[in-house]
């Protein structure tokens, strides 16, 4: 069909040394020589976007050996997946879920990412849990806890497919939420569903400040808890702070500001010593672990190479980029 399409418009469309040569031409004539070619360019852009498959729209499936280790890196490092879908909120925890997570529908339960079932999918299926909350049969999962995900590098979520799917099978199954059509309708109104088509490409790494801030917003997804919420007088501040956050051993804290304000912010933190907290939960000019609700146990399982590129952005993030 794009093939059929595609010849017609190149057979039909008036070039320039047609019409130079044509001189006989009517000024009617032309104009609607300029209409077919107009509406032949639009046919053509719709039947290209028709017919691609969904799945067509991300990458090829990549092969196990090559995006597993930086798959289990992001998993177990800054992707910190076993905060919600571990057995405990911990690194070293099987990802059997069964932790109690809330989003704007009230509580729900973290599935269990090692069951039979998921081995079933294609890679392509678990990119689309990840990045837009819905299932192989089109079900939707809870989205809040995977905002930040749509803008997921094709290269990352495919890493983090793929070592999910490595995984040993542990058949421990949890009730799904069944939300009635008033809740969808009610609560759900304020439910954030963004979604990203198409392919998205990696960030160099040696642009290590853009790089860093692509691990803030779309794999650490320090924004979730950094970002001020916004409020009917004022907007979302990005990683400007204030919003209680629940620890998973109950007690709650607000997110602090962590821009580059020197007043408000980190803005007195030199590179090292961001390094150092994400590291060891340890904050500037204390010599030990303060971290109860930034999961920095896990970002002490991550690559340095990531950690070092989100030091690198935080000191040149301010509360209005």
């Amino acid at each position: 069909m794009r093939g059929v399409v595609i010849q017609a418009l190149f057979r039909y469309a008036p070039t320039v040394s047609t019409v130079k040569k044509n001189k006989k031409l009517s000024s009617a004539q032309q104009r609607s020589s300029r209409y077919f070619f107009c509406l032949a360019s639009v046919v053509t852009l719709i039947s290209l976007v028709g017919c691609f498959h969904q799945d067509e729209l991300i990458s090829p499936e990549p092969s196990f050996p090559v995006y597993t280790p930086r798959g289990r890196t992001l998993v177990k490092g800054i992707a910190a997946c076993g905060q919600c879908h571990g057995s405990e909120p911990s690194p070293r925890s099987m990802l059997t879920g069964g932790r109690h997570v809330d989003d704007v529908y009230g509580g729900v339960t973290a599935p269990n990412l090692t069951r039979a079932e998921i081995k079933d999918w294609k890679p392509v299926d678990v990119v689309n849990a990840i990045r837009r909350s819905i299932r192989p049969d089109g079900g939707k999962l809870a989205a809040q806890h995977h905002l930040g995900y749509e803008w997921m590098a094709d290269e990352d979520a495919y890493a983090v497919a793929t070592y999910i799917q490595s995984l040993p099978t542990i058949n421990i199954e949890h009730s799904a939420r069944e939300l009635s059509t008033l809740s969808r309708y009610t609560s759900g109104i304020t439910e954030e569903r963004p979604i990203v088509m198409g392919f998205v490409p990696s960030i160099p790494r040696r642009e290590e400040a853009a790089y860093g801030k692509y691990l803030i917003d779309n794999v650490a997804r320090c924004t979730a808890c950094h970002n001020t919420p916004g409020t009917t007088f004022s907007e979302e501040r990005y990683l400007g702070g204030g919003r209680e956050i629940i620890a998973p051993d109950g007690s709650s804290a607000l997110a602090p500001n962590i821009t580059n304000s020197k007043t408000l912010g980190i803005g007195e933190w030199s590179r090292e010593e961001i390094y150092r907290y994400l590291i060891s939960g340890t904050p500037k000019g204390t010599s030990f672990r303060q971290s109860t609700v930034c999961p920095t146990d896990f970002y002490s399982s991550a690559s340095l190479e990531d950690l070092r590129a989100i030091a690198h952005a935080l000191t040149t993030t301010d509360s209005d980029s």
